[in-house]
């Protein structure tokens, strides 16, 4: 929030299930009245987390240790000008045992791995922004200059299970730094028949990443405390953007909007490792490069209709696209080492609207999302290692309706449907065969896109008594999904319940509160792996305490 002109803060203390706490503040006001003011906010969150590891009897193998802070500086030397500063830190120190066999010889129950390995994921991040605004009587303009320094250090354990006799580990080391720069033009007043906003935009990233699948062990093979593929890559990614829109309102009714944004980016990436050649039984090195350019036009487009003051229809369509970019994982050949952009065409007719005074608000929204050379993982012919590619046609087509219902003050209703056909138009992949010994090439066109339920719901209704008293209850639905282009690997419907029962002032709450109350087990992430599935497990049921100071 942007620091005021008026001291306050508050302090948060919760306690919950898995000895989990989190400690909160946050504290703003003036240094110079009406001129210089700050904000300042900090929070620390420990859990020993719901993971049993059974190999070592351990029952924090996925706790956590999170801490971040921000602070906030805004000067306003003039009426017209405003600078902000905004800088923030953040560190993850985590264990991250949650991959489970669902299924086969090595299935797990619920909340149970079978794990030989410690696996740890830490994270170390900062960033500073500055924005400086100034106010003219014709137009607005904005500056934010940004600078974004992130580290991640990873260990997986690849087989997921406790044999002495084959042990395998991910490592991976990631380092991201970004520079920004935005300037924006837009029209003062919103009230005009014409508004206006014109845009340009640049920056500069510099990747590290160091990844090694690392074999402790595999008597089956030749080796044993060594690496199986190591590849370490370094991308620079440069890339400016000139961007701009108009809305344009006739009869105060009718809204017209066009944009356009241009964007160009270059990316110069080199790849060298090591890895194991299965041909020669020995290690090749390999030292690859390439560039990568793009410049696309993005163009958009839309047009809204108020047929009252609480009545509005809108229809929009938009170009978008994600870049190509360097398989840094598995990439020892010049065929694996890069992929392309991919496109997307998006559309959508919606409605929004208030009723009976403003207690119903009901909206709509109908889209259709068309999807070119979707990038997906397919294995190489030729290294026999997975990659990202471009090779398939897909789309996205559905409904999302909200309503929120308020028939009397103290009683406030919402719901929320959402519907999504998401499927594969024209896909086949090469794949190992469920024994792992042959690639074969099979056809998806038709199936589910993986991780797109067809329905989610949601129901919340909230009552407050008199004296500051509230209740609570919310109701989250899933419908089933899948996590692989064969629809193979499923997560079932479920439903998630979650209440809340509280006691509010204006100094302080308190707060009772439980999530997944009747202990719904359900997965986050399931997917393939060799002749099993494997997943990962949604949160327990959970309860806790949230206690609050304002002041």
């Amino acid at each position: 929030r942007e620091p005021g002109d008026q001291f306050g803060g508050d302090v948060l203390g919760e306690y919950a299930s898995y000895n989990t706490y989190r400690l909160g503040v946050k504290v703003n006001g003036p240094l110079v009245d009406d001129v210089l003011s700050f904000g300042l906010a900090a929070q620390q969150k420990s859990s020993d987390g719901y993971i049993e590891n059974l190999h070592n009897g351990d029952d924090k193998a996925a706790d956590l240790d999170h801490k971040n802070a921000r602070f906030n500086l805004r000067w306003k030397p003039s009426e017209r000008l405003t600078l902000r500063l905004i800088a923030d830190v953040m560190e993850t120190d985590d264990h991250v045992a949650g991959y489970r066999y669902i299924d086969g010889p090595y299935k797990t129950d619920a909340y149970e791995v079978q794990h030989d390995a410690d696996q740890t994921s830490e994270q170390n991040a900062n960033s500073q922004a500055l924005r400086v605004q100034y106010e003219a009587d014709a137009f607005t303009v904005l500056s934010v200059t940004s600078r974004i320094d992130y580290e991640h250090d990873y260990v997986n354990e690849a087989d997921l299970w406790n044999d002495p006799e084959n042990r395998t580990e991910s490592i991976f080391s990631y380092e991201d730094r970004q520079w920004s720069q935005e300037l924006r033009f837009s029209s003062a007043d919103d009230k005009r028949a014409f508004k206006w906003l014109l845009g340009f935009y640049g920056f500069r990233e510099e990747t590290d990443i160091d990844y090694n699948y690392y074999v402790v062990n595999m008597p089956s093979w030749f080796m044993a405390n060594q690496s199986y593929i190591n590849p370490i890559t370094e991308v620079t990614t440069k890339g400016v953007a000139g961007f701009g829109q108009g809305t344009y309102t006739l009869l105060d009714r009718l809204h017209l909007t066009a944009g356009m944004r241009f964007d160009h980016q270059r990316l110069d990436g080199r790849v060298t490792g090591t890895y194991l050649d299965m041909k020669n039984f020995g290690y090749a090195n390999y030292d690859l490069d390439e560039e990568l350019e793009y410049d696309e036009w993005l163009p958009k487009a839309s047009m809204a209709y108020d047929f009252s003051d609480t009545v509005m229809a809108y229809l929009s369509t938009a170009k978008g696209y994600t870049t190509g970019g360097f398989n840094y994982c598995q990439s020892p050949s010049d065929q694996t080492l890069t992929y392309g952009p991919e496109y997307t065409w998006n559309y959508e007719i919606g409605l929004k609207s208030q009723w009976l005074d403003r207690r119903i608000e009901a909206n709509l929204a109908l889209f259709y999302i068309d999807i070119t050379d979707k990038q997906i993982s397919e294995v190489d012919a030729d290294t026999a290692t997975v990659a990202i590619k471009n090779a398939a046609e897909a789309h996205s087509q559905g409904l999302e309706l909200s309503l929120t219902a308020r028939p009397v003050s103290p009683l406030e209703i919402r719901a929320g449907l959402g519907y999504t056909e998401a499927e594969f138009d024209d896909f086949t992949a090469l794949e190992w065969n469920s024994t792992n010994t042959a690639l074969v090439r099979n056809d998806y066109t038709g199936n589910d896109l993986p991780y797109a339920p067809k329905f989610t719901y949601s129901l919340a209704a909230q009552y407050r008594f008199p004296l500051g008293i509230f209740i609570r209850a919310e109701l989250y639905g899933s419908d089933r999904f899948y996590g692989d282009y064969g629809n193979t690997a499923k997560q079932d419907a479920y439903e998630i319940v979650n209440l809340r029962v509280g006691y509010e002032t204006e100094h302080y709450d308190v707060v009772l509160w439980g999530e997944n109350v009747f202990g719904e087990e359900y997965l986050t992430y399931v997917t393939p792996y060799g002749s099993s599935n494997i997943g990962v497990d949604g949160a327990p049921c959970i309860v806790g305490a949230t206690l609050r100071y304002r002041f």
